[in-house]
C-alpha cells in the first residue's frame, strides 16, 4: 500500500530521530519472523539466487542474542493467540520464530539453536513435503539458468503464453530468473503443476534425490510432535499461491493439509500460514477459509508488529522475513515501528476481516 503525503512526512520525520517518536505508538506488543531453512554457510551458497531462503546457524544465534539483549520474551503461536483472545498485557515485549515449508534442516541444524536457548518454535509444513512429492520450482528454475540453455513457455489454457527464452552463461540465467519466477508463481495451479514439471526438465512422478531430501519426513514430524519447543501448523497441500486458486481449489489445499497432518500426527493443527504470503498471494476469501477450517491463526508474509488489536485479525497476522542479510539497523527499525508504519501507515488493521 502507498502512503499518502502525510504518513511520507511522518516517517520521515521518524527517521530521522530514530524511531524515538514511532515506537510509543506503533513498535507494537511483539513481532514475528518468517523463516524457511536453516543451513552451514557452505550448503546455504549451493543456490546462490536463493540464498536468502536459507540462514546460517551462526546468523540465526546472533539474532537470538539480540532479542535476548533487547530483553524480549520469546513465546509461541499458541501463546499469542491466548493472550491475544484473553487481552492479557504483558510486560515484555516478544518474538516468534516461525519456519515455512518443511526442511529437513529445520530439525537437524535449527532445533540444536532452539533448544540452546530453550526458544519455541513453529514449522509450517505443505504435506507434499513430507508426502516426497513436493515441487521447489524456485530451486528447480535456479538449477535450469546455472548453464546456458533455452525455454520455450506456451500454453493451450492462456495461462501462459507463447514465449522464448535463451541465455549463454549463467549470468545471463541469474537476470532471467526473476521474471520467470513471476510466471511460474502467478500459473502454478492444478491445471499447469505438470506442464511446469515437464518445463523444468523433472519427473512428473519422481523428485531427483537431492530434492526428495530437502524436505521432512512424516517420521521426523511424529517424533518433533512430541518436542515441548516445536509447534507444527499447516501450509496447504501443495504450496500453491492460493490467490490464483478458484474458490473450491483454495479451500481443497487449505482444509486437506490440515486434515492429513491431524491424522498423520495424531494432533490438533490449529495454525497456518498462506503460501509466498503477500497481500496478493492470499484475499479475505482465503482468510475467510483459514478460519471455516478450525484454524486460531494464520500469518502472512508482510511487514507489520502485533498489537492488541491483532485480536481482530487472527487470519491475517504480519510477519517480517528474517535471513542473512538482516542488519542491526533494519532490526532496530522494526522493533522501533518504522518499519511497520513505513508498509501501513495509520492503518491498523489493514487486512481484517
Amino acid at each position: 500500500m502507498g502512503l499518502n503525503w502525510i504518513e511520507q512526512k511522518s516517517l520521515g520525520l521518524f527517521v530521522k530521530t530514530r524511531g524515538v517518536l514511532s515506537a510509543p505508538f506503533f513498535a507494537g506488543k511483539g513481532l514475528i519472523f518468517m523463516l524457511h531453512r536453516v543451513l552451514p554457510e557452505q550448503e546455504r551458497n549451493r543456490f546462490p539466487v536463493n540464498n536468502g531462503l536459507a540462514i546460517s546457524p551462526e546468523k540465526l544465534e546472533e539474532h537470538i542474542l539480540y532479542f535476548k539483549k533487547m530483553n524480549f520474551e520469546f513465546i509461541s503461536m499458541d501463546t499469542l493467540h491466548s493472550r491475544l483472545k484473553n487481552g492479557v498485557k504483558p510486560k515484555k515485549r516478544f518474538v516468534i520464530f516461525t519456519l515455512d515449508d518443511g526442511y529437513k534442516d529445520n530439525f537437524t541444524v535449527g532445533l540444536p539453536i532452539f533448544e540452546k536457548f530453550d526458544i519455541p518454535f513453529t514449522v509450517y509444513v505443505s504435506t507434499c513435503f513430507p508426502n516426497k512429492c513436493e515441487f521447489p520450482w524456485w530451486y528447480l528454475l535456479e538449477d535450469k539458468l546455472s548453464s546456458p540453455g533455452q525455454l520455450t513457455i506456451h500454453s493451450e489454457n492462456q495461462e501462459l503464453y507463447g514465449t522464448n527464452f535463451t541465455w549463454s552463461s549463467a549470468e545471463e540465467g541469474v537476470e532471467l530468473y526473476p521474471k520467470l519466477a513471476e510466471m511460474i508463481k502467478a500459473s502454478d495451479s492444478p491445471n499447469t503443476r505438470k506442464y511446469w514439471q515437464e518445463t523444468l526438465g523433472l519427473k512428473v512422478t519422481q523428485l531427483d534425490d537431492a530434492y526428495i531430501e530437502m524436505g521432512c519426513t512424516w517420521e521426523d514430524l511424529e517424533v518433533y510432535t512430541k518436542h515441548p519447543l516445536v509447534t507444527i501448523g499447516a501450509h496447504t497441500s501443495n504450496h500453491y499461491c492460493l490467490s490464483r486458486l478458484s474458490l473450491e481449489e483454495a479451500k481443497h489445499e487449505i482444509e486437506s493439509s490440515k486434515k492429513e497432518l491431524e491424522n498423520a500426527l495424531n494432533q490438533k493443527i490449529e495454525h497456518f500460514a498462506y503460501p509466498y504470503g503477500g497481500l496478493e498471494d492470499a484475499t479475505k476469501r482465503d482468510y475467510i477459509l483459514a478460519m471455516e477450517a478450525g484454524f486460531k491463526t494464520a500469518v502472512l508474509n508482510h511487514p507489520g508488529n502485533v498489537f492488541s488489536s491483532t485480536q481482530k485479525n487472527l487470519f491475517s497476522i504480519p510477519r517480517y522475513p528474517l535471513g542473512e542479510a538482516t542488519p542491526i539497523q533494519k532490526l532496530n527499525e522494526i522493533t522501533n515501528g518504522i518499519t511497520h508504519f513505513g508498509a501501513n501507515g495509520f492503518s491498523p488493521s489493514y487486512t481484517a476481516l
